[in-house]
């Protein structure tokens, strides 16, 4: 299993599944390398790989291939018999434009390019994939198993501290991200957050990532803004805990329509109520969990007001305010990615 970064995207779809399923088929060896242990160029030979073991190797699984190299790797692993996965999480052919990764995957000079990937996954003996849109796009030979989005078990807030009780009126609104990676998504709710908190007195907006760019686009007083901070993979989600309503606005794009629920989910495992975009995959986890679905600024403004009566209504008759939704974790999903492979 050789992930394509040691970020999230990384880790989220190949090196805590690939973990998961050491667990759970505990008769096969699972490898998980760094991306920068491995080296592919031209020898004399031809094609030379580095830092990749091939003996006895039955698959490989790559994600976000984005070289001319990499498609060469790919080939030459299915021409030795060993079996190739690709795994896609994003669009990569419909990125915003104002994206910070729109050039990497944009520019035809640059070492990563949507249509290297395109190649890699026609070439794929198997495509997996969070959405029915990416299948639709990079699995058109039907070779592909969609998985969603789980969480790691540390995602998951304790059931034990779970918001009960008489907590009082304030309740907490969140958002979690970065301006370089959200162009256009916290436009989708308007004047909603703003009117919202503006009316009462009891409500705040804490942001995980860019406070100050989000409260300033949000349109909400700095005094009401609770800066959550910055912080890498592994403490990003207890920062999110504190939260009573997470918010996850979404642009009406191609790439959006793409998105997996993977924010909302994290919001929910957080102890938090939800209130999303209408994305395919928000309504699909809406289903499933019943977090709330807003498509323009009138229906979010409704849809946060009532969940925000929902937390103190909770609170009053010592509820948790939200359902738990451990089950939808990345070890409760070890056995498809398992199927998927073998």
């Amino acid at each position: 299993v050789i992930p394509s970064d040691l970020g999230a995207c990384g880790y989220f779809r190949l090196v805590w599944p690939a973990e998961a399923v050491g667990i759970t088929r505990p008769d096969w060896q699972v490898d998980i390398y760094r991306p920068q242990d491995v080296r592919i160029g031209m020898g004399a030979r031809g094609l030379a790989v580095r830092g990749l073991n091939l003996e006895g190797l039955d698959l490989a699984v790559f994600q976000r291939v984005g070289s001319s190299r990499q498609v060469d790797l790919v080939r030459a692993l299915q021409a030795q018999g060993i079996a190739v996965v690709i795994d896609v999480d994003d669009a990569l052919y419909d990125i915003d434009p104002d994206s910070a990764s729109f050039p990497a995957w944009n520019s035809r000079g640059s070492a990563t390019h949507w249509s290297n990937l395109e190649e890699a996954c026609r070439r794929a003996d198997l495509v997996t994939v969070t959405t029915d849109a990416l299948a639709r796009h990079y699995a058109r030979h039907s070779r592909v198993e969609r998985i969603v989005n789980g969480l790691p078990e540390f995602a998951y807030l304790p059931e034990f501290e779970f918001p009960r009780g008489m907590n009082g009126p304030h309740v907490v609104l969140g958002w979690s991200g970065v301006a370089a990676s959200h162009p256009h998504d916290l436009e989708a709710v308007g004047g909603a957050v703003a009117a919202v908190v503006a009316s009462d007195p009891e409500v705040s907006l804490k942001i995980v990532g860019d406070a100050s760019w989000a409260g300033s686009v949000f349109g909400v007083p700095e005094e009401r803004l609770i800066d959550g901070g910055k912080h890498p993979l592994n403490e990003y989600h207890r920062a999110l805990w504190g939260t009573d309503v997470g918010l996850v606005p979404l642009a009406d794009t191609k790439f959006n329509e793409a998105k997996s629920a993977l924010k909302a989910l994290e919001y929910s495992a957080a102890g938090a109520r939800v209130v999303a975009s209408a994305t395919p995959a928000n309504v699909e986890l809406s289903i499933e969990t019943g977090i709330s679905i807003a498509s323009t600024p009138n229906d979010w403004e409704k849809a946060i007001r009532l969940e925000v009566a929902n937390v103190r209504y909770a609170r009053k008759h010592g509820w948790p305010t939200v359902a738990p939704v451990r089950h939808l974790s990345i070890l409760g999903r070890a056995e498809e990615w398992a199927a998927a492979w073998e």
